[in-house]
């Protein structure tokens, strides 16, 4: 179980967060999961109530000044994933500006790859040096 109490997934495309939830739902992860439109006027209410926003969109990816969503919204007890992991984006630097807790999407890629390593090889994944050679190969990106 994750400890989450209740998880709230939006999209622009509604029958996204359908499925997901669907497949969320049989994991038994999260007591209570709900499905929010994007465009819904629930949604600064539900940012101000969440300790966790995971941005999964492509807003940010080609370090335009876009934002996903209004980022005043946010608050300093919100911990802010941004799943982009190539570099900082617009949101991971207006967070670090206002002193909201932020991360990016490395440690989820690290650790999906060790997960395939570990299923594939049988062995436990060498993760300091996965991690050395993802920072190396991101450099070079």
């Amino acid at each position: 179980r994750s400890g989450a109490a209740r998880l709230v997934l939006i999209d622009q495309v509604h029958k996204k967060t359908l499925s997901l939830k669907k497949k969320i739902s049989k994991m038994n992860a999260v007591t209570q999961v709900e499905c929010i439109p994007f465009t819904s006027r629930q949604l600064p209410v539900l940012i101000k109530q969440s300790d966790l926003l995971i941005n999964a969109t492509p807003v940010g990816m080609k370090n335009n000044f876009s934002f996903p969503i209004d980022p005043s919204l946010l608050h300093s007890n919100i911990m802010v994933v941004d799943i982009i992991y190539t570099h900082e984006t617009p949101l991971m630097k207006f967070c670090r500006k206002k002193g909201i807790r932020v991360t990016s999407g490395l440690g989820m890629l690290l650790y999906q790859g060790a997960r395939a390593f570990e299923i594939w090889i049988n062995a436990p994944a060498p993760l300091d040096i996965m991690k050395g050679a993802l920072l190396k190969a991101l450099k070079g990106a």
